[in-house]
Parts: structure tokens; C-alpha cells; sequence
């Protein structure tokens, strides 16, 4: 599905991440030698993990992210009319994590909460759903928060090299009113291929199993599953191709494009991408390589990585794209020109 959000903007950004950046020889320790850990570490272009202590939560991060926006005047809580909460950690089954949040910023009861369960292409999604619901409004004074984010380091096998890719990180965003700007925007999803990324069990078809403790048992349904060869098939074939015709339906050519902010799930698929695509590698980095894959907070994760950097510029014509989970893919063209972002934060 394509479509044109006239007069949305994406206003403002910050993310949260963990001041504990532990190296992968450490993170990884035991499963495998040091050298072939400093390989891997090599080819995915992760070297750290972001690792929340264990009394930190999502909405922990994400509020600490919001109330940055807020203490620098990006957002008044009056011009709040719905949270949008996006993560696949929630605090509890019910209610959603958007509540608690409503509640740590003291944002009015007339505020709608809604909380969505996706992955990698969330945060792109929800700006393409928040974005559709300020236009409904028609309310040109009013915003939409836009948090969300993982704790993907609790969700990991712990015994396999493959929790070396994943860390956790949260965000908040501002979607506001311009009307000389828009947002175009392309989704793609097939529920036939969602077994090629899933966490099998912790749902109502096979609850996760602990001990007599509560703590999670090694039992490997208890944690996320992949299909390797399926996932990266999807991500060289299908995400290209929908970006592609995202291109076309906004008639706009691979040299146009100022920057691309992209899911970083590791720096080979980041690359492969781009030269995919025709963009300049340096127009589309990969700038995880201290704080890991923290899927659905990737892209903003690598924006204010961007900017912590000394990077940011003016970026009239932005791809964002967020692919995975689902098999889903969600991108957007924007004006970030006016678009402020915040230099990563830690917590």
C-alpha cells in the first residue's frame, strides 16, 4: 500500500539507550573463542551491546527520551492527543505500556493511549499511523508521542552467538502539523512467512516456561526463533524491491535521496542495501556498532547516533525504512530539514 500524508512532519526525536556498553568478547563470553568472536564481531559490525540493568524497563527509556523532549520545549503536554506505544517487551499483559507512560509524563485523560505490537519496521509504522490520525483530527495545534522500543538482551538464547547482534534501546518522537511538508509512505506485509521470525511461545498457544523461581527455563520455545536463509532472502529481495517502488510512486530517483536512515540489523545488510538501491554508502550508514540491533528503534537509534556524531544535515529528501518481524516492511519519504534530533542519551 502506497500513499501521501499532506501537511505531516516528523518534529522531534530522542533516544535512550544503556550507559552499560559491553564488548562482545564479554557479552558472548564462553560461547564461543575470542578470536571467532572478533570475527563476528567484524562481519555484523557490532563491537558493543547495550545492556539495561535489570531494573530498567521500556517505559523507562522511553519516558526518559520524552522528558528530554519536553524539558527543551520540542513539545507542551497540553498539545498531546495520543500516545502511541510501540514494542514487543511489554511491562505487563494488560494494560498496554502506553498507560504507565501517560502516567510518568502527566499527560491529560483526554489523551488517547494505543499500544502496538510490532518489531523492526515500528517506528516507521507508527509515524505512517500516527501521521493518518493528526490528519484525521484536523486539529492543526495538536501532536501525536510516538515511543516505543525493545529489551531485546532478556529475550535472547542465552546460549547461542547470536544474542552478540541484539540491544536494547527506546525512543520518543513528536508528529506534528506543516503544511509544507508531507510524508510518503509504503507498507508491505506477509503474515504467510511469519514463522520465519517468531518467539513460539509466551503467548496463548504454548506458555513459556520457568522455574520455581519464575525465571525462564533453557527450554528454546521460550525465546525468539529465525530462519536464517528465509529472513535474509526477504531483506535482499523484498525489502529493495518495495523500496523501489516507493521510489517510483513518488517519483523520486536513488540520487535523490540525502540520507537513508535504515534498520540496522547488522552493517553487511546496511551496505548491501544501499548498493541495492543505487545510494551512496555514506548516505546510508550503520552506526550501531556500540549499542547492537534494537530492532523497532533501530532507525531512530541510528538518526541520533548520526547526530551524536557530528553528521546530521540538512536532509530534504530522508528514506526511513524499518523491515522484519512479521515479514513486514515499512519506509517513508520526508523533509527532516526542520527536524530536530537529539544526540543519543543514556540511562
Amino acid at each position: 500500500m502506497k500513499g501521501i500524508l499532506e501537511g505531516i512532519t516528523l518534529e522531534s526525536l530522542a533516544v535512550t539507550v544503556s550507559k552499560n556498553r559491553v564488548p562482545i568478547e564479554k557479552w558472548c563470553e564462553g560461547l564461543a573463542t575470542p578470536k571467532r568472536l572478533k570475527r563476528l564481531a567484524k562481519g555484523t559490525g557490532v563491537e558493543k551491546i547495550s545492556v539495561t540493568d535489570e531494573n530498567l524497563y521500556m517505559s523507562d527509556l522511553c519516558a526518559h527520551a520524552a522528558q528530554k523532549l519536553l524539558d527543551e520545549g520540542r513539545f507542551k503536554k497540553e498539545q498531546i492527543r495520543a500516545i502511541l506505544f510501540i514494542t514487543q517487551s511489554p511491562e505487563y499483559t494488560a494494560p498496554g505500556t502506553g498507560f504507565l507512560l501517560q502516567e510518568r509524563l502527566g499527560l491529560s485523560t483526554e489523551v488517547q493511549v494505543i499500544d502496538i505490537e510490532m518489531g523492526c519496521s515500528g517506528f516507521v509504522h507508527g509515524l505512517i499511523i500516527g501521521g493518518s490520525m493528526l490528519k484525521g483530527m484536523g486539529d492543526p495545534d495538536g501532536k501525536i508521542l510516538l515511543c516505543g522500543g525493545d529489551i531485546l538482551t532478556r529475550h535472547q538464547y542465552p546460549e547461542t552467538q547470536g544474542k552478540a547482534l541484539f540491544g536494547d534501546a527506546g525512543f520518543a518522537a513528536v508528529i506534528g502539523c506543516d503544511a509544507t511538508k508531507k510524508i510518503t509512505y509504503g507498507v508491505y506485509s506477509d503474515g504467510s512467512r511469519f514463522k520465519s521470525l517468531y518467539a513460539p511461545w509466551g503467548g496463548q498457544h504454548h506458555l513459556k516456561i520457568t522455574d520455581a523461581d519464575g525465571n525462564l527455563t533453557l527450554d528454546r520455545g521460550n525465546y525468539s526463533y529465525m530462519d536464517g536463509m528465509a529472513v535474509m532472502d526477504f531483506t535482499l529481495k523484498d525489502v529493495p524491491a518495495e523500496i523501489q517502488d516507493l521510489f517510483a510512486f513518488a517519483h523520486v530517483k536513488p540520487e535523490d535521496i540525502d540520507a537513508g536512515f535504515v534498520h540496522q540489523a547488522n552493517c553487511m545488510t546496511v551496505a548491501t542495501l544501499a548498493d541495492t538501491l543505487g545510494i551512496p554508502q555514506e548516505r546510508v550508514p550503520f552506526l550501531s556498532n556500540e549499542i547492537g540491533n534494537t530492532s523497532l528503534a533501530s532507525v531512530p537509534v541510528c538518526m541520533a547516533e548520526q547526530k551524536k556524531r557530528g553528521g546530521w544535515g540538512s536532509y530534504p529528501c530522508t528514506l526511513l525504512s524499518g523491515f522484519g518481524i512479521g515479514l513486514t516492511i515499512s519506509s517513508v519519504l520526508l523533509d527532516l530539514t526542520d527536524t530536530y534530533v537529539e544526540e543519543t542519551l543514556e540511562l
